[in-house]
């Protein structure tokens, strides 16, 4: 197995896709900003997925399970 060499890639192979929930300084623009802050605290705040639209399925269900 070790001696079937290997092939040259034009483009690397991704190792899987990442989504991030993040609060910028806009969140202090909001009245409910203590409430925005006591979710994000709570929540998974990183989705890795094989592919793009895995790490798509687990951000709806995390964002759609606070309501986001």
């Amino acid at each position: 197995m070790r001696e079937l060499g290997y092939i040259e890639l034009k483009k690397p192979i991704r190792h899987g896709w990442f989504k991030e929930i993040i609060i910028t300084h806009k969140v202090e623009r909001y009245k409910n900003k203590a409430a925005i802050l006591e979710v994000y605290d709570k929540i998974e705040k990183a989705f890795w997925g094989r592919t793009k639209i895995e790490a798509q399925k687990k951000w709806l269900y995390q964002t759609s399970k606070h309501l986001i």
